[in-house]
């Protein structure tokens, strides 16, 4: 029986525990860590957080966790210090907003932006064009959905036309 699915956060962060799906590497070395904390708002001031290794960078000894491959990367301990206190403005967790667009204001880019003015057009595109066509709508900010509901094109096909398989 599946499980029931996760309820969405308001905020889109979720707990990060240990490793992703199929055991894959969440973080892939201790900045990664420590930023990603910083920038999902966990801690304001690195070590403040309560699960955060970040005192075992400050005090070097006595920890269980093996600082030293990160310290290698540093020409001192005063500058991996410095590095883990420095404001960053790297984009990681920030709230990217989930912009719909209306039918009409979608049909409108298709027009703009193709020869298409109906979905009987699409179909009747050459393989190729056609695809590059959804692909370019679709970053036009065009949902796949929406693509499929307008163009009369499976939403399948579309995603593949967006991959590129």
């Amino acid at each position: 029986m599946p499980r029931k699915a996760r309820k969405k956060s308001s905020m889109n962060v979720y707990h990060v525990i240990l490793r992703g799906i199929n055991q894959q590497i969440i973080f892939e070395d201790k900045h990664d860590h420590v930023q990603f904390t910083l920038h999902a708002g966990l801690e304001r001031v690195p070590g403040v957080y309560p699960w955060s290794s970040y005192e075992a960078y400050v005090v070097t000894d006595a920890s269980f966790i093996d600082v030293d491959r990160v310290l290698e990367l540093f020409s001192s301990h005063r500058e991996c210090m410095d590095y883990l206190n420095t404001d960053s403005d790297e984009k990681c967790m920030e709230h990217v907003s989930s912009y719909r667009m209306s039918d009409r204001a979608a049909l409108n880019v298709i027009r703009e932006q193709t020869p298409c003015i109906s979905p009987s057009d699409f179909q009747h595109l050459e393989l190729y064009t056609r695809n590059q066509y959804l692909k370019m709508l679709h970053h036009a900010g065009i949902s796949k959905r929406q693509l499929s509901r307008l163009t009369g094109i499976s939403r399948t096909v579309i995603d593949k036309a967006v991959r590129g398989v």
